[in-house]
């Protein structure tokens, strides 16, 4: 239907409002700049997320105890502290020590016996014909040819028995937060747990009256008393060093106690254990927990128990983010762990031990920038510090 005269002035009418709303609408500032703002918002995101992205791929999984994958051996299993262990741990024969008492039997013409006799720090014996006789370190039959050769000058044919009388070189020196610190004289084959329990354990918390179990006092040099049982311990077991010759022997005390054969090594003459005292019996909750605070550590400890003594999540926490901070300051390991999956009933709760700091998200957007900035004074790490500048650099930009 053709049109006329009127009904093209009202089109060209129209075009004309038109036009001016876009022009009033390039013109208006406020409009133009919430566009902008806008569009580098989401440059800004695009840039970071491969940031975001790398930092989450080097996070590990928090593994579930007893089970579960992804594994971790730093997380769901006590840590050693590098102490591999033993593979070898051979019985040794009796040797000779200083403090140790012999007595010497000389088989010739006349049978003579020369008892207790002290091998001296030097390691010497004094013999009545004999003079000095070094027997330190030997085994009794080396001890015996030892001084069978020093008696033949004065009797040719003499043949000489050695016998030990008292092992009281066979110490060794149990030190640090134990019951009864002291020194232990050692039985053929006692071993590091052995070795523990002959000094009473580890010192412990008694459930009341706040005093400290020490099950008795260390006398003449043997550790004795009683037991200490119950309450919490005040020793630092996975921190606790056997040292032999001046050096570490690498083994863990822990590991010992489970009775696993490479750490509960056989104790030689000796042998000094220290224990340290625990300085850090707590779990630290930070982030969005309705009371942060240091809440105190009990093994067995899992992750919602500590959840719950901190007060629980915010209502904006993001339960699905929760990081777990294990470790020293020098080498620290940082976990996600997910509360939803363990209320779904899909995940597991893990275990926790002290010293670990768990530091709960709030929803994803600014879980990045909060974790970081929590986390970096305890990890100080170069890739910390490298994110945080470059998300606030480009975020910053006009």
């Amino acid at each position: 239907m053709p049109r006329g005269p009127a009904h093209r002035s009202r089109l060209g009418s129209r075009r004309s409002v038109h036009k001016k709303r876009l022009a009033d609408f390039a013109n208006a500032p406020s409009v133009m700049e919430d566009v902008v703002r806008y569009v580098r918002a989401w440059l800004a995101l695009a840039a970071v997320a491969p940031l975001v992205l790398s930092g989450c791929k080097g996070l590990m999984t928090a593994p579930t105890y007893p089970g579960g994958a992804p594994r971790d051996q730093g997380f769901d299993e006590v840590s050693t502290g590098g102490m591999e262990g033993l593979e070898q741990d051979e019985p040794q024969p009796l040797r000779l020590y200083p403090g140790d008492v012999i007595a010497v039997q000389t088989i010739s013409e006349e049978t003579t016996n020369v008892p207790n006799l002290l091998v001296d720090e030097t390691g010497n014996v004094h013999l009545p014909l004999g003079g000095d006789v070094d027997v330190g370190g030997l085994t009794l039959g080396e001890a015996a040819d030892r001084i069978e050769r020093a008696m033949r000058a004065y009797v040719k044919f003499a043949r000489v028995t050695v016998t030990l009388a008292k092992a009281d070189g066979h110490r060794a020196t149990v030190l640090g937060a134990v019951a009864n610190p002291g020194e232990v004289k050692l039985r053929p084959g006692m071993r590091l747990a052995d070795l523990l329990a002959a000094v009473g354990g580890p010192l412990r918390q008694m459930g009341s009256g706040g005093g400290q179990g020490t099950g008795g006092q260390a006398t003449g040099g043997q550790a004795t008393g009683g037991q200490a049982t119950g309450g919490q311990t005040l020793a630092d077991l996975a921190g606790a060093r056997l040292r032999r010759d001046g050096k570490v022997v690498p083994v863990s005390v822990v590991k010992a106690l489970e009775g696993d054969p490479h750490h509960n090594v056989r104790i030689r003459p000796g042998d000094h254990l220290y224990v340290p005292p625990r300085i850090r019996d707590e779990v630290i909750v930070l982030g969005a927990v309705n009371g942060a605070s240091a809440v105190s550590f009990r093994p067995g400890m899992r992750l919602t128990e500590a959840l719950a003594l901190a007060g629980g999540p915010t209502g904006g926490a993001d339960n699905g983010d929760i990081r777990i901070v294990r470790g020293g300051l020098e080498d620290p390991r940082v976990y996600v762990a997910s509360l939803t999956d363990v209320v779904d009933g899909t995940g597991k709760d893990v275990m926790l031990q002290h010293g670990d700091v768990i530091y709960v998200t709030d929803h994803w957007v600014t879980s990045t920038g909060d974790v970081l900035d929590a986390l970096g004074p305890i990890l100080s790490t170069a890739v910390t510090i490298g994110l945080t500048a470059t998300t606030a650099v480009i975020l910053s930009r006009p």
